[in-house]
């Protein structure tokens, strides 16, 4: 059974991956149910780090970049387009869109 005080701090040192220390080791040391959600946390931990790598690191067919450069060749990029803002070397420029002021109609009575 975890105890709830060491709770948090026994996530965060799974997360983190690093080794517990202090009065989470002297725990640790102390309680087989807390050693064993530790371990657990640990594997949960290692698990998706190892999933996320295989997903980052994923190989791309080769003729990716040349299918996109040649889409991208192919269009013309309009200037309100997110494409255009994308393109301006990461400055993202913004346009403040206010309403045109109306102007005021007298109606002839």
């Amino acid at each position: 059974m975890l105890c709830e005080h060491y709770k948090e701090a026994l996530i965060e040192a799974a997360a983190s991956g690093a080794e517990p220390h202090g009065d989470l080791r002297a725990h640790l040391d102390g309680c087989a149910g807390c050693r064993a959600a530790f371990e657990q946390e640990q594997a949960l931990f290692a698990s998706i780090d190892d999933g996320l790598r295989v997903t980052a690191n994923a190989d791309v067919p080769a003729s990716l970049l040349p299918r996109v450069r040649a889409q991208l060749s192919g269009q013309s990029v309009a200037r309100g387009s997110w494409m255009w803002h994308a393109s301006c070397g990461g400055r993202m420029r913004h346009k403040i869109h206010r309403p045109t002021p109306r102007k005021k109609i007298h109606r002839v009575r």
